[in-house]
């Protein structure tokens, strides 16, 4: 009887309250906007997104609060009881309306190059949540905004590095979040491309000198859960990366060889890590990693050597290896 009242005991608390004149529950500390979209009603944001504090900064998802008399930004308003939201009342959709066009009609006629999803399906519209939200409230913008939009400033092209795009094809990054001693706290960010080889379930990822090891990695959500801890060893990703090249546009001959131009499939693997510990650097143990190749199709540049010159000029097959990392390096 007792182990049964200690776990009801953190068994979320709910609370009772009307969204849009209906009695619907909320857990304790619940913001409005998440406890809407539980129940299915959607409410607009811009700012917001899981995982991050919610500052409300936008605007555009403000609600009317019963007895209230200005709107309350619905993501960073928790729920009390007895609480009477109006999430699609005039006044709440007016207001939103008017965020989502007003930053609408300052945005270009064309998107940016690097979100310029015209065509393409499931796009979330050339100037991304912000074109998929006027997409779903049916909002267009009056000629009378467009006429006060602000000139864009013109692109600088003194030099042609400028006119190169150093912005990530990856999907988005991975948030690191600390649950040491129970709490919940974003800590660090990891590019996409990285985070197989950093944040696998077991690494010791290191974050300003203080080691935290991953105790969790939730791959779609992208986040990786971990805990301050203290071990004499450091973990190394296994990995190995396979390229197969579909079809070569152009080649030309340069010395003993030739170099190609052409279509190419990339594939890489994390397949497990290594423990090594600090200071010895010997080899305490190893782990598998279970996580989803990375396949990259793409255009590549690439040198080939006849096998009759790779023999000659190498003693064996690993010191040919080791000549090309070496030189992928100093071209790096």
């Amino acid at each position: 009887m007792n182990a049964r009242a200690k776990t009801a005991e953190f068994l979320p608390q709910t609370i009772e309250f009307k969204l849009d004149g209906n009695s619907v529950n909320a857990y304790e500390g619940e913001t409005i906007l998440k406890a809407a979209k539980r129940h299915g009603v959607d409410i607009p944001h811009l700012c917001y997104k899981e995982g991050y504090r919610a500052d409300g900064n936008c605007r555009a998802c403000v609600v009317e609060v019963k007895g209230e008399r200005v709107l309350a930004p619905s993501c960073c308003r928790t729920v009390t009881a007895g609480m009477e939201v109006d999430a699609n009342s005039e006044r709440a959709v007016k207001s939103q309306n008017m965020v989502v066009e007003m930053l609408l009609s300052d945005m270009p006629d064309v998107g940016y190059k690097w979100n310029d999803a015209d065509g393409i399906e499931n796009s979330s519209g050339q100037h991304g949540e912000l074109s998929d939200w006027a997409a779903r409230l049916n909002i267009t913008v009056r000629s009378g905004l467009k006429a006060l939009r602000r000139e864009q400033p013109k692109a600088d092209i003194s030099h042609p590095a400028i006119a190169v795009n150093l912005r990530s094809v990856a999907d988005g990054n991975f948030v690191v979040v600390d649950r040491t001693d129970g709490r919940q706290v974003i800590i660090a960010e990891v590019d996409f491309s990285a985070a197989p080889l950093t944040l696998y379930e077991g690494a010791i990822h290191m974050i300003q000198s203080t080691p935290y090891q991953v105790e969790r990695l939730d791959w779609e959500g992208r986040k990786a859960y971990v805990t301050r801890t203290y071990v004499d060893y450091y973990t190394d990703a296994i990995d190995y990366t396979r390229l197969k090249v579909l079809e070569s546009f152009d080649a030309a001959v340069t010395g003993v060889g030739q170099v190609h131009h052409g279509e190419v499939h990339v594939v890489r693997r994390v397949s497990g890590y290594k423990k090594i510990r600090y200071y010895t650097h010997e080899n305490i143990g190893y782990g598998p990693v279970t996580l989803p190749d990375q396949e990259m199709h793409t255009t590549a540049c690439w040198w080939q050597l006849p096998e009759p010159v790779l023999n000659s000029l190498f003693e064996s097959r690993q010191q040919a290896l080791d000549g090309f990392l070496g030189a992928a390096h100093a071209l790096h």
